[in-house]
């Protein structure tokens, strides 16, 4: 049976689309293998950057936010939004599993810390110039700790990279979720790709003045022309055909104002682009469609939150063993390979368990804390699983 939704459903929020489900796995693997390549060692530089994938989060995200207002372009104001509730359900979205990695950072940061610091004593010629990812550089201080509680940090140069942990797009995401709702109703008054466009052009002379100043682009000013690209692809599954190449030259246009963007983005937004627009016009290939709504994809997607916040612990954790191993005498290569194989099964199960035992939970009580405050019944769309929720 073809569990797909009619092409002519419109722009739902109700709609899990599974292209973006997909990209969304292949994004939290993409950081993980990268990460062990570039710590391992043995990093193919024809690769693309780490970075790129969580641009691609970030992209889904825009998407997957505007999806959820149920958007329409004439509309006076978001379907069944509120910003109380929004806020409220990002933040136990987002909060609770964060909150446990920075716990587990705390009280393990010898061991954690340590276990990167062996890496960068397996080579140290490599890693002579580089003072931006020391981890004996880190200090956990009161004050370090309560601004990243507060998701405040990314706001501060001195505080975007100040854990170790992949906890910079973090703090985009929330400031990205703190001005959507506003974000979105201009838009819908004065045009999606108009107020893009503007909005680009106006921070565009400040990202090469400020950028060098922080660690992480973790300030929204470096990444909002990304996320409204991803606002831009939802606009367009459902465009005329002239009207959706505007949009995806717009969406290209802001990925270039990014100056650490190549041409891989522009494939990459290129999949997300075509994945959507043609899967929800019902043109993709069923046999495309019945893998992408699999079992292995969808256990990937829900994980992979968890695997983007905890896959540091595990590469932390091959680095302490690389110090008291025979796995310092194998070729960057075979220590890579070695260093993958143990580090994704272990992150994907321990990740697993975060999802099922932190992250769902969290998003059951965002849940029910809106609708206590609101006396609202639960909608379809409050039933949502985590293969419908953007967040790496």
């Amino acid at each position: 049976m073809n569990s797909r939704l009619p092409a002519d459903r419109g722009l739902s929020a109700d709609r899990t689309y599974y292209t973006m489900t997909f990209l969304r796995a292949f994004a939290a693997l993409w950081v993980v293998v990268t990460h062990c390549m570039i710590w391992g060692g043995s990093y193919w530089h024809w690769l693309p950057n780490p970075k790129l994938a969580v641009d691609l989060f970030m992209m889904l995200s825009g998407f997957v936010m505007t999806a959820s207002t149920g958007w329409a372009p004439d509309a006076k104001s978001p379907r069944d939004f509120s910003w109380g509730k929004f806020w409220l359900r990002r933040f136990f979205r987002i909060a609770p599993a964060y909150y446990l990695s920075l716990l587990c950072a705390v009280l393990f940061s010898h061991y954690y810390l340590t276990g990167y610091q062996q890496f960068r004593e397996l080579d140290p010629q490599r890693w002579a110039s580089d003072t931006n990812y020391a981890p004996m550089l880190i200090h956990y201080t009161g004050q370090n700790i309560l601004l990243h509680l507060s998701f405040l940090f990314g706001m501060m140069p001195a505080y975007s990279w100040s854990t170790f942990l992949p906890d910079w797009s973090l703090s985009l995401e929330m400031q990205f979720y703190a001005v959507f709702p506003l974000l979105i109703l201009v838009m819908r008054r004065f045009g999606m790709m108009r107020v893009a466009i503007v909005l680009a052009v106006v921070a565009w002379p400040f990202i090469p003045i400020l950028r060098p100043l922080w660690q992480e682009p973790s300030l929204l000013l470096f990444k909002l022309e990304t996320f409204m690209a991803g606002m831009l692809a939802f606009t367009a599954v459902s465009a005329r055909p002239l009207h959706a190449l505007a949009l995806f030259v717009t969406g290209c246009a802001l990925i270039k104002l990014d100056p650490s963007s190549a041409w891989r983005s522009y494939v990459i937004y290129g999949v997300l682009f075509m994945g959507a627009r043609f899967e929800h016009a019902n043109r993709l290939p069923s046999m495309l469609m019945r893998w992408l709504q699999g079992s292995w994809v969808r256990f990937a997607a829900d994980t992979s939150y968890s695997v983007y916040l905890f896959h540091g612990f595990f590469i932390s954790g091959f680095g302490l063993i690389l110090a008291h191993g025979w796995l310092t005498d194998l070729s960057p290569f075979a220590r890579v390979a070695a260093m993958i194989a143990l580090v994704v099964p272990g992150v994907y199960a321990s990740s697993y368990l975060v999802m099922r035992w932190v992250e769902m939970p969290g998003i059951t009580f965002g849940k029910w804390l809106t609708r206590r405050k609101t006396g609202l019944s639960p909608t379809r769309n409050e039933h949502m699983t985590t293969a419908q929720v953007e967040r790496p």
